[in-house]
């Protein structure tokens, strides 16, 4: 891409603690009135936003940031006022400068005076609230610094803001990498592992490209080349080693030139580091040189010449007089200079809507809401055990059900008793003395909707350890057709299994029949012979299975049911409450969907939720588990949303081996270093697409531990105070007490 002399593009990364616009759009989505639900949100939000003073993982040192991409492109004038043509041309290339780097994924929006004016001052005011204030009649250069602000440049490598407040040192590349791709400027903003050799506090890294006469400088290179070669080929050569690089260099150069036409650029690359601790950033600075060395860039700390440099490195600040007097510009062809774009950054989370907030490893605040998808709402978990499943899952549905949306959980391991009686859920045990009532027909309104999920329920009764042929199936739904037609809402099993009984000419039928019987007639009837009871009508609904693990062909079946009325709930919910988010959590239920049959109904389940706006969220162990049969992946494909926690390399390896589960190889990679770190922080890998994914931390507070703890003290005496009719909050605030006073 060519444009005309005298022309900038400055293409700048901002890391800056401005995250506040994150925090309001978490805590501004939680409308929530409960007690603990609120405390919850406010913790984590008082925790997250803390993050800016002091690292939230210790270990990486980093501050919370968000990451903004700035492109400035500055045209020459061909007059001291720009006439319509000037506008026009200006325009119509800056219009070439946006559409390439769409092409690269940036998500660009061009400023307005008042845009540019509060992104001056969070620059030039990293740590203060950032203000709109624009005054029209002002000029723009005139209301970046406030009265009393100062920039002082007396100490020659470090600048100083407003008598202390905060510190800034400059840091310019003398020498690139010889070889080298844009990938490597993933590694420039800090190691992507997130523990090492990162950058802890804010910075502003600058790419400025200037465009000079092509003509003119295509002289100066073949000139420049002529001189090399003489050099390198003269009788000192052997003294001055520093010639083969430069011959190699050059070289290059003029192969660009000469071989492919190229265009040639003249490029600088700094980056400004700061921090309100002047030792701290001497540190900084020094750990950053040795870093980049690893990465084959020579950086030097710039001195004395600090304030040409800050002045002249601001968005549309760059000038002719700074290429000629800084002396920090390099030149090099486009296609060069292209692989040090300072555009890719940490993942930002799936939009602003603001469900959870977490962070990522290098420190970017990041939003994630299971709605802000463009095919379904639902999504897979997979954590291997001590990854931190429960913990996840407890702090989705805290977090949604703060967002005012209607939850249902079904789990078989008594993670979410506590949360539950905390938040005034509703906790439904099918214990053998239990009155519940499952009748699939009660809630039937629409046959047609409902015929997946009663065929496979009357077909698992049917055929426990086995399938069903088709033309079993075939028969089943006429089993189901006819006695709806005769009794309605009013039918149950034992009408089903006597219509098929009644089939004298068809012994495949009388065997069904038959086979119904544990339940219709025997010791499972009850749990399925009257008027459907379960009460569904809490926000929150927790269906405890595992006093039925001792019986799976019940417990399958009461699976199904469950899903079938909470299906049925959704649509209700969407009839009466359109815009609530509904969400279903399926935990520790991943054997019972290796099943044919199950795994049919829960992909039926997938998409009815889709069609009432509703989600699901099945939780399970191993990657590889998922991929490794048909029945369980078809309920991956109808997952927008996976949400990876540590696994083993030899299950990821097999999940990508089954062809199935999709990612680019980076990401492969990455996804091998997800980690947990037990009472520090939980890594996800969030995964939309083959390329759309990030790995981001969960880190919480004390309080968040003792909420969601599921074991030992921290469950048993909580669950007592409530028993007592202690407050949540209360009880997990006296906890806290109790084990502070006790170390």
């Amino acid at each position: 891409m060519n444009f005309a002399p005298g022309t900038f593009i400055q293409i700048a990364m901002l890391g800056s603690p401005d995250v506040g616009e994150y925090i309001d759009a978490y805590l501004n989505s939680k409308p929530a009135l409960n007690p603990i639900l609120k405390a919850l949100s406010r913790q984590h939000a008082d925790l997250i936003n803390g993050g800016v003073d002091d690292p939230l993982v210790q270990r990486s040192g980093v501050m919370l940031n968000r990451q903004r991409v700035i492109v400035t492109v500055k045209f020459p004038c061909r007059n001291e006022s720009p006439d319509d043509a000037d506008i026009a041309a200006t325009k119509e290339s800056a219009d070439r400068v946006t559409e390439a780097l769409k092409a690269a994924s940036l998500n660009l929006f061009q400023l307005d005076a008042m845009g540019y004016l509060v992104l001056m001052r969070i620059i030039t005011k990293l740590w203060d609230a950032p203000r709109s204030h624009y005054d029209e009649d002002q000029l723009i250069k005139d209301q970046i610094y406030y009265p009393g602000d100062s920039i002082n440049y007396d100490d020659p490598s470090t600048i100083n803001f407003n008598d202390g407040g905060h510190y800034a040192k400059a840091l310019s590349v003398k020498h690139f990498p010889q070889k080298t791709s844009l990938a490597i400027m993933n590694h420039m903003i800090g190691d992507p592992n997130g523990l090492s050799n990162q950058i802890t506090d804010p910075y502003y890294m600058v790419l400025t490209i200037h465009y000079p006469d092509q003509v003119v400088k295509k002289d100066e290179v073949k000139q420049t080349s002529s001189i090399i070669n003489h050099q390198v080929f003269g009788p000192t050569a052997h003294l001055i080693p520093i010639l083969s690089y430069k011959k190699k260099g050059i070289d290059t150069l003029v192969h660009e030139i000469d071989g492919k036409g190229a265009i040639i650029v003249e490029v600088n690359f700094t980056i400004f580091l700061f921090s309100r601790d002047k030792q701290r950033l001497n540190k900084l600075s020094a750990g950053l040189q040795a870093y980049y060395t690893s990465l084959a860039f020579e950086l030097r700390e710039d001195r004395r010449i600090l304030e040409a440099l800050w002045n002249n490195l601001l968005p549309l600040n760059t000038s002719r007089e700074g290429v000629k007097n800084l002396y920090r510009f390099h030149t090099m062809a486009v296609r060069h200079a292209c692989q040090f774009l300072p555009i890719l950054g940490e993942w930002t989370g799936s939009g602003m809507a603001g469900a959870m907030l977490m962070l990522t490893r290098r420190g970017q605040a990041a939003l994630i809401d299971l709605y802000e998808s463009s095919t379904n709402y639902s999504g897979i978990i997979f954590a291997e055990a001590g990854a931190g499943k429960s913990f996840f899952t407890q702090k989705i549905a805290a977090d949604y059900l703060a967002a005012g949306a209607k939850l249902w959980v079904i789990d078989a391991g008594r993670s979410y008793l506590k949360l539950c009686k905390m938040v005034g859920g509703e906790f439904i045990e099918f214990k053998p003395e239990s009155d519940v009532c499952l009748n699939p027909f009660t809630h039937v309104e629409d046959l047609h909707e409902e015929m997946d999920i009663l065929k496979a329920t009357i077909a698992k009764m049917a055929a426990p350890e086995d399938t069903l042929n088709d033309y079993q199936l075939s028969r089943v739904e006429q089993a189901i057709t006819s006695t709806w037609e005769k009794f309605g809402n009013a039918a149950n099993i034992t009408a089903v299994a006597d219509w098929f009984i009644n089939q004298s000419d068809d012994e495949e039928c009388r065997r069904l029949g038959r086979q119904l019987f544990p339940f219709a007639g025997g010791q499972y009837t009850k749990w399925f012979d009257g008027e459907n009871n379960l009460d569904m009508s809490n926000a929150f609904i927790c269906m405890e299975l595992s006093d039925l693990k001792g019986r799976p062909a019940l417990q399958q079946v009461v699976l199904l049911q469950l899903i079938s009325r909470i299906n049925h709930d959704m649509y209700k919910a969407q009839l009466g409450e359109r815009g609530r988010k509904k969400i279903l959590i399926v935990d520790e239920a991943w054997e019972m969907l290796d099943d044919p049959m199950m795994a049919k109904a829960m992909v039926a389940a997938y998409r009815k939720a889709r069609k009432e706006d509703g989600a699901v969220l099945v939780v399970t162990q191993a990657i590889g588990d998922v991929y490794a049969s048909k029945n369980t992946e078809a309920i991956a494909a109808n997952s927008a949303w996976q949400f990876i926690l540590q696994q083993k390399s030899e299950s990821i390896d097999s999940a990508i081996d089954s062809k199935q589960f999709k990612i680019e190889p980076y990401g492969a990679h990455m996804l091998k270093t997800v980690h947990t770190m037990p009472g520090k922080y939980s890594e996800i890998m969030v995964k939309r697409s083959e390329t759309d994914w990030g790995i981001v931390r969960l880190v919480v507070d004390e309080f968040h531990n003792v909420t969601f703890s599921s074991k030992g003290a921290a469950r048993n005496e909580i669950l007592d105070d409530l028993d007592r009719g202690v407050d949540a909050v209360e009880a997990v605030n006296n906890y806290m007490a109790r084990q502070s006073s006790a170390a």
